[in-house]
């Protein structure tokens, strides 16, 4: 007399045969090719990867960054000078200013200085 192992539960037949080796095969081999027609020609599912660096903002000091620039604006009537290479050209059209408009004695000046991202290590 041999002893029959139950099926598992949940996973009885409901009084249908089981299928045949070669059924389950031709069913892998089914499922296998509506995968490729899934994926078409991305192929297999790829998985990404993510490298994460520091980075750390510092004024631009390679030959190659644009110049520092100096701009001067009367806070009076808001008229700005054309940007300089140093701030005493910027003071010079401040006196021009004030020499035509009398009355306007309070200016600003403007410095634009590149910055620069320079990278950090990998983490």
């Amino acid at each position: 007399m041999s002893e029959q192992t139950p099926p598992a539960p949940g996973l009885e037949n409901n009084g249908k045969e089981a299928p045949s080796l070669a059924e389950l095969g031709r069913r892998g081999d089914d499922l296998a090719a509506q995968i490729r027609a899934h994926l078409g020609a991305r192929g297999p599912v790829r998985r990404s990867v993510y490298r994460f660096r520091d980075y750390t903002i510092q004024p631009d000091r390679r030959l190659e960054a644009e110049p520092y620039s100096f701009t001067m604006q009367c806070a009076e009537c808001g008229d700005f000078s054309e940007p300089f290479t140093s701030g005493a050209d910027g003071t010079a059209w401040a006196v021009t200013h004030l020499k035509a408009n009398t009355s306007h004695l309070a200016y600003r000046e403007i410095i634009t200085r590149p910055y620069r991202f320079e990278p950090g290590a990998w983490q």
